[in-house]
């Protein structure tokens, strides 16, 4: 019987993935799932998840952590030699720095500093806690044979090399510890430009971060949260898409993302620093920096981790669709699996389901349930029964 699995469209040892553009043309193909019910699914895990992050914020996220920090450092701020826990107490120290060096940006202003150093290493302390737990989880149970089960089928040349590992987390490091918070601090600045950053409009301190701000609403972090995915899907679909679709793109940029034929969580910000510019950061980042005079800085915090999750389980090639916990919305198998077959097939899949079927590049993936489906048809009509999951690299993709 002929295999169909994703790794029965892997190509051998001896042959290289090479990307030939394809034509935007949506596909008018009867397999494909009407736009429908494509947006109805999609539309339930739209609404799911930023209510599960919604509920976190307001219920965990702010009373727990936000609020006893930003209070902290605002008794700091007020008084500088009283005691302070150790992080406050680092956020203290280079703010002070800051603070008495006037030749750096809003290093002038005691308040300021000591919010853009909050918003730059709050930001970076989460996006490094996400990447290294969670890929480090995935990690071991691939070291380990932990969760096989749920782990996606691999053909030999699909698993990476240690030394591509080796060489995604030396690039990794140095942006997670260095580049970032730099980078993060250049952004606020930015932001900072605009008078309407500030909560009281006048530029005066106390600021955006450090002064009193209730804890925003449900319905608030909802709709934020929601608008975030939203626009960050749509920007990403389009930059991915092109990444693919332009050759020269393609080979000088998003063909390093691509090194990874079966992807591992470290994969997902394994990139150029043009693709994470434009790919990976801006689409993420661009509504609450958009929308920032109005974004609870709680939110832009609970957003960033949850997006990092999303990504990093994508690209973790581990489908968890069977759990409970996937079930009530906290896992995000339906990503992993969809995002895994772009990267077997390195064609269509660019985003998510939505936005693929309203473009037209889903018929790819669309032709592999097909044949999958064939497959099992047949099972049926020769055993009486469905062939069963397994975990072996001829195996059909499970999840």
């Amino acid at each position: 019987m002929p295999n169909h699995s994703l790794c029965a469209l892997t190509p051998t040892p001896r042959q290289e993935i090479i990307f030939v553009p394809q034509k935007f043309t949506p596909s008018a193909n009867r397999m494909l799932p009407s736009l429908w019910s494509v947006f109805l699914s999609d539309g339930i895990m739209h609404v799911r998840g930023p209510l599960l992050a919604a509920l976190f914020t307001v219920y965990v996220f702010y009373p727990f952590i936000y609020e006893p920090v930003t209070s902290q450092l605002a008794a700091r701020l007020s008084h500088p030699s009283a005691p302070a826990a150790f992080p406050i107490a680092v956020v203290a120290r280079v703010a002070d720095w800051l603070a008495s060096t006037p030749q750096i940006p809003l290093g002038s202003a005691p308040g300021r500093a000591y919010d853009v150093v909050l918003f730059a290493l709050a930001t970076s302390a989460i996006h490094a806690f996400m990447y290294f737990s969670l890929n480090g989880f995935f990690l071991a149970c691939d070291r380990f044979g932990w969760l096989q089960r749920y782990k996606l089928p691999r053909k030999p040349q699909q698993v990476p090399s240690d030394a591509l590992l080796a060489a995604t987390l030396k690039e990794s490091i140095p942006s997670q510890l260095i580049l970032q918070p730099v980078t993060l601090y250049a952004v606020y600045c930015f932001l900072a430009s605009f008078p309407s950053f500030y909560a009281d409009a006048s530029g005066s301190d106390p600021t955006p971060v450090l002064q009193p701000r209730p804890c925003p609403t449900l319905s608030t972090c909802f709709w934020h949260l929601a608008a975030a995915q939203v626009t960050n899907e749509f920007l990403f679909y389009w930059a991915h898409r092109t990444f693919h679709e332009f050759t020269f793109l393609y080979q000088n940029v998003h063909k390093q993302h691509h090194k990874f034929i079966g992807s591992v969580g470290i994969a997902a910000e394994y990139a150029h620093p043009l693709e994470q510019a434009l790919a990976n950061q801006g689409p993420t980042a661009f509504y609450c920096v958009y929308m920032s005079y109005l974004i609870h800085p709680a939110i832009w915090l609970v957003w960033i981790g949850w997006r990092l999750w999303e990504t990093y389980e994508a690209h973790s090639g581990y489908c968890f669709e069977d759990t409970w916990l996937s079930r009530i919305g906290l896992l995000h198998a339906h990503r992993a699996r969809w995002h895994d077959f772009h990267h077997t097939v390195n064609k269509g899949n660019y985003g998510s389901k939505f936005f693929d079927r309203l473009f037209g590049s889903m018929k790819a993936y669309a032709e592999f349930q097909d044949r999958e489906e064939l497959q099992e048809s047949k099972a049926v009509k020769g055993t009486g029964a469905l062939q069963p999951r397994t975990t072996s690299p001829v195996g059909r993709a499970s999840g």
